[in-house]
């Protein structure tokens, strides 16, 4: 799973709306909907955005950022190999 697909998958266990998302970090929406619809990956600055995401929920926001830095780490060793 990559980090677009964690992201989306992450917001639907919020029950939150790609437009709330991009409300709350200042990603414009049609950049989260091109993640969706060309299966795109957020650029490294859009991953520390997200990652800054106020949440009212604390929880929430660990678990995001969490989720996320996870699978980047991954992704990263893998482009090393």
């Amino acid at each position: 799973m990559n980090i677009r697909d964690r992201i989306f998958q992450k917001l639907t266990e919020m029950n939150m709306t790609q437009k709330e998302f991009a409300n709350k970090t200042g990603i414009p929406e049609t950049t989260v909907s091109d993640w969706k619809k060309k299966k795109t990956n957020p650029t490294s600055e859009k991953i520390l955005i997200i990652c800054k995401m106020p949440l009212k929920d604390r929880s929430n926001r660990k678990l995001l950022r969490k989720f996320i830095n996870i699978n980047y780490e991954v992704e990263n060793s893998q482009r090393k190999k």
